[in-house]
């Protein structure tokens, strides 16, 4: 028995409307579904630079928290971008308004630190004017006072610019880093950093 097998029916298919509206159906959702593939993969890299920033910035909390900061140079600046704030609407169906908010509070605080510690390195430059400072007007007393008590009352005018914490003396900026890393909570060990997490895919 001979089984033959009628295709004169494929070209007049191809052909007709059916088929241009069918492939045309095809091809868009094609192009719909690698779309959302890529905006899917986009985000998730996006989600991995924002979480690993969390976390280099969390580390040196913890050794802050630990140690203090002993030496500035160690950390110059946090690890972190404006990846999140150029791309934290990306995550508007993920995470709800307080889990946002965690996420902005967590970088303003890293930015004011980044900020501060720009200001700490500074204060090498100030303290050498502060010197020359003092140094000039020490001089200028001792010359217009020969007698040594006139001479010590003139230096204490010179008093609360010499212990003035703020601009002319290394502790404060430093303790005040300190005290606002004190003050950050961690994103990493909550269910904001769990959700995080999962949308990076680590």
């Amino acid at each position: 028995m001979k089984i033959v097998i009628d295709l004169n029916w494929l070209i007049p298919f191809f052909n007709s409307p059916f088929f241009a509206g069918l492939a045309t159906i095809l091809t868009g959702l094609t192009a719909y579904f690698i779309y959302l593939k890529q905006k899917r993969d986009e985000k998730q890299k996006i989600a991995r630079v924002i979480f690993i920033e969390i976390l280099d910035c969390e580390k040196i909390f913890s050794l802050v928290k630990k140690s203090g900061v002993v030496n500035l140079s160690n950390i110059r600046q946090l690890p972190f971008s404006s990846t999140w704030t150029e791309h934290k609407y990306l995550f508007a169906n993920d995470l709800d308004n307080s889990e946002i908010s965690f996420i902005d509070d967590f970088f303003a605080e890293c930015k004011l630190i980044n900020l501060e510690l720009d200001e700490a390195y500074n204060l090498p430059t100030y303290w050498k004017e502060k010197a020359r400072i003092v140094a000039e007007r020490h001089a200028v007393y001792s010359e217009k006072n020969e007698n040594k008590d006139l001479y010590e009352k003139a230096k204490e005018k010179l008093k609360k610019f010499e212990v003035d914490e703020y601009f002319w003396q290394p502790n404060f900026p430093t303790k005040q880093i300190v005290e606002r890393i004190k003050g950050i909570g961690h994103i990493s060990s909550t269910s904001t950093g769990t959700k995080f997490k999962q949308i990076a895919n680590l």
